[in-house]
């Protein structure tokens, strides 16, 4: 990386901390509970702060909570320019500040995010009974499926999104073939698949689960933890200040990440979205 990119991720990066300052101080007062989760996670855990290549951050909060968060009566009382919105295209929510204007290389992806943004994902609870849990998590991610082949040529668009190494091999056959199929995808309901797949999510509480799951990470299946894994969190230091996270990290970028989580990967191997930067 030259200087010149160098300085420009410091600079987002930097935005991010402070977006994420704004997002913590909410959280507190509201007394609702939030953890870095993904990437965030596994840069507290490897390099105590970003990945050094990462442009976002990601957080993930029990259901309650996240409603909580993205709740009109919450919006209202954001400073201007800030909002906490669910993004039916994403299916998670993103915390974002419209003051700060981003460019992300890929013409496509700068035109659907403009602007700064943490990522927010909900966690929800499972079937106690194992069998039941597969049964209701493959519903969902049947659901999550149609959804995202209704948006298949913007998928297809956006160079990111095609060449993404780690996405499981179905999807990456999904994504390259899935046109073929749109047009009868096309007919279903959006909004009315939308409201599905949330109700879907939300069946099971997140308190009375032992087992909880982000559906909509990126990481499908390993993203099913034992709560136990969350636990009470427990802060841990990230770029200059500190971030909670999951009680047992370790555990859980083990399971995300793999047995070499703490090894640096190929440079081809290192995942980011497009040359981000924020515009002055």
């Amino acid at each position: 990386m030259d200087n010149t990119n160098e300085n420009k991720l410091d600079d987002l990066q930097n935005e991010l901390l402070r977006l994420y300052g704004i997002l913590a101080d909410f959280c507190d007062k509201k007394k609702i509970r939030y953890y870095g989760c993904g990437g965030t996670a596994l840069g507290a855990i490897r390099h105590d702060g970003f990945i050094p290549w990462d442009d976002d951050m990601d957080i993930a909060i029990p259901r309650k909570d996240y409603e909580i968060l993205i709740s009109e009566e919450s919006n209202k009382l954001f400073d201007k320019g800030i909002s906490a919105k669910f993004d039916k295209e994403l299916l998670f929510s993103r915390f974002m500040d419209t003051t700060v204007r981003c460019s992300r290389g890929d013409s496509e992806w700068n035109e659907l995010f403009p602007y700064l943004y943490i990522d927010v994902f909900p966690i929800d609870g499972t079937p106690n009974n194992g069998l039941l849990r597969m049964i209701h998590f493959y519903r969902i991610m049947f659901i999550f499926t149609v959804l995202k082949l209704k948006r298949i040529k913007y998928l297809q668009k956006i160079e990111y999104m095609k060449n993404r190494r780690h996405r499981p091999f179905i999807e990456r056959v999904v994504i390259k073939y899935g046109h073929l199929i749109s047009p009868i995808i096309d007919r279903l309901d959006e909004d009315k698949l939308v409201k599905k797949y949330n109700k879907l999510c939300c069946k099971y509480d997140y308190d009375n689960s032992k087992v909880v799951c982000v559906y909509s990470g990126r990481y499908r299946k390993r993203e099913m933890i034992s709560k136990e894994m969350i636990g009470k969190g427990k802060m841990h230091q990230f770029s200059g200040c500190e971030i909670p996270i999951y009680e047992k990290a370790e555990e859980y970028v083990k399971q995300i990440y793999g047995q070499n989580y703490m090894e640096l990967p190929p440079i081809s191997d290192r995942e980011k979205h497009g040359d981000v930067e924020i515009i002055r």
